[in-house]
């Protein structure tokens, strides 16, 4: 395990899970600013289940509120199973993008309950669609699965749960992910 950042407190075991962006400014010497800078945002981990087994390396996970639909990065629908589906568009501030796939991914969101299985058909994002997570969950899955962000109070609620909103550091078009995954250690 690398020893956590000196920005993160102290308080709890943490991860650091490194991601390309694509929201840093594109003029490296534009001065960066607080908001630049740090931002809390609903993020997670979770674990792929395939044939039974959990699979040991997390993918990230953004809770969406903006997002109607859940999708899933090409590379990462790979841990489902695939099937075509009707075309679907969709409208993001990175432009229009068309998918046919959806992937249904079986997981845990360990940060949540070790025990809850969840199985969900994502859409399939194209390739050439950028995306510093590997799974967006949208209200469609966050609403049947009653979970809830509340920006109130900076936390994600699942079945009396709270998780914490965790501090996403952008540094050089990149973004580093503290999440908490004490479960990881344990498992693995």
């Amino acid at each position: 395990m690398t020893s956590p950042s000196s920005t993160i407190p102290t308080d709890f075991l943490a991860s650091n899970i490194v991601l390309e962006v694509n929201d840093s400014p594109t003029d490296s010497t534009a001065p960066a600013t607080e908001l630049d800078s740090c931002d809390i945002k609903p993020v997670s981990v979770l674990f792929i289940r395939q044939n039974g087994k959990v699979r040991k390396k997390p993918l990230s996970v953004l809770f969406d509120t903006g997002a109607k639909y859940s999708c899933v990065k090409a590379e990462s629908s790979q841990w489902g199973t695939i099937r075509r589906r009707q075309r679907t568009t969709f409208a993001t501030p990175n432009g229009l993008f068309t998918t046919s796939k959806k992937s249904e991914i079986e997981f845990n969101l360990t940060e949540f309950s070790e025990s809850k299985i969840v199985k969900w058909n994502f859409h399939v994002l194209p390739e050439s669609q950028p995306l510093p997570y590997d799974i967006i969950i949208g209200r469609d899955l966050m609403k049947e699965l009653n979970m809830d962000v509340l920006y109130s109070q900076d936390v994600v609620t699942w079945d009396g749960i709270k998780l914490p909103m965790q501090k996403i550091q952008h540094q050089d078009r990149r973004i580093s992910l503290y999440a908490i995954v004490v479960i990881m250690y344990l498992i693995f």
